[in-house]
């Protein structure tokens, strides 16, 4: 909620990725917060600069195969929900 301003009670754990496994021992968890409803504003940190953007779960896919988001943890989550989601 602080980050975003969404919340709710219903999370699901998607598993976990290991962050680097060259050169790190740490991994990274990943949840799907489900049915998510906006009850606050962002309580963000003054040097945080978080923006949200709603899109359909297409939309934001296209991105993700063009290339426009290509951060390795977050193309490992939309894997994870994907598996999650349709296997």
């Amino acid at each position: 909620m602080e980050e975003t301003g969404f919340s709710t009670d219903d999370w699901v754990s998607l598993g976990n990725v290991s962050s680097n496994p060259a050169m790190q021992t740490n991994y990274t968890h990943t949840y799907l917060a489900r049915n998510c409803e906006k009850t606050a504003e962002q309580l963000l940190d003054g040097n945080e600069r978080i923006h949200v953007h709603m899109m359909p779960l297409v939309e934001f896919l296209e991105l993700v195969g063009r290339g426009k988001v290509k951060h390795s943890l977050v193309v490992a989550a939309v894997a994870k929900f994907l598996l999650s989601e349709y296997s």
